[in-house]
């Protein structure tokens, strides 16, 4: 049974509607019993506890499947559609991204910067896409983008100064020649 079906039976409109008719002190009284609460937090749990009712939140329906439910008042001005559990979200979801509804129907033909192949790729990414895999963007940022034609380049050592750089270091605890991942590294 809903929560407006059952305000309904007790002859209660809206649960908001009674809630402000609390008395000034700051109590509230139960909109389907009558009991009276100190405050409007004691008044729902009691119609949580005793009456299975939720009242906390906004009465609203579930956006796939219509079930009255109650959700937080931010989350009803935030979001179009609210459901009553995630399984109705999927099914809610599912229904409406496919075919010409999902945004990755509409496709171009782009080419590859790294290969020169033509691909595929969804035409909201026209702009940003230039590569047809992920091993082609490394291979295109390991040929194009290492060393001084780095990004963020600031003139250090060439790969081959580094690994001798690295090679002079030594682990004073093992005497261990490393590559600069051991502890307790010093320069011989």
């Amino acid at each position: 049974m809903s929560d407006q079906s059952i305000l309904a039976e007790f002859g209660v409109s809206d649960t908001n509607d009674r809630m402000a008719e609390s008395n000034p002190a700051g109590s509230s009284s139960c909109p389907i019993c009558g009991s009276e609460f100190d405050t409007r937090h004691g008044m729902k749990i009691h119609a949580s506890r005793l009456h299975d009712t939720s009242l906390a939140g906004e009465p609203t329906e579930c956006g796939n499947c219509g079930t009255d439910m109650r959700r937080p008042k931010h989350q009803l001005e935030k979001y179009n559609n609210v459901f009553c559990s995630d399984e109705c979200e999927v099914e809610w979801r599912t229904g409406r991204l496919t075919g010409e509804d999902h945004p990755n129907y509409d496709r171009v033909t782009l080419t590859c910067e790294h290969c020169g192949e033509d691909w595929d790729a969804p035409e909201h990414k026209e702009a940003t896409a230039r590569f047809c895999s992920t091993d082609c963007k490394a291979d295109f940022e390991s040929e194009n983008r290492s060393g001084s034609d780095a990004p963020a380049w600031e003139g250090g050592l060439s790969t081959v100064d580094a690994i001798t750089v690295a090679m002079s270091m030594k682990c004073i605890k093992h005497g261990l020649m490393s590559l600069g991942f051991a502890h307790m590294i010093v320069w011989v």
